[in-house]
């Protein structure tokens, strides 16, 4: 089963903050603008099927933080970074900032472009 989040370390100035990364599916028409092929993940142990796919565009990688004054449960840390993955895989899936791409006009016309 692929990693969606991976906890990285403990926050030090937040003795109930954690540090995260969080790994995304790109739909398949936007992969080529996801491509990066220098990227390093934040995740020293990526495998390299996965830093491949993270390169191809395939998914994507953010890294976020988590705190909250209350909360030391590595469980209930858990619970709230599923939620912010959740959001982070849907902004992936449907903010396609790329809908108008290659729309161009001629001098008389516009041809439409665009990525699904």
């Amino acid at each position: 089963m692929a990693k969606k989040i991976i906890i990285l370390e403990r926050l030090l100035a937040y003795p109930t903050g954690w540090r995260f990364a969080m790994w995304a599916d790109v739909p398949i028409p936007r992969q080529p603008f996801y491509v990066r092929p220098l990227f390093e993940s934040r995740y020293k142990n990526v495998s390299a099927g996965e830093l491949a796919d993270l390169r191809a565009g395939i998914i994507t990688e953010d890294v976020g933080e988590y705190t909250h004054p209350d909360v030391q449960a590595l469980s209930i840390v858990k619970a709230a970074v599923e939620a912010l993955f959740s959001d982070f895989q849907n902004a992936v899936t449907n903010n396609n900032y790329w809908s108008g791409y290659g729309s161009f006009f001629d001098g008389t016309t516009w041809t439409n472009g665009g990525v699904e």
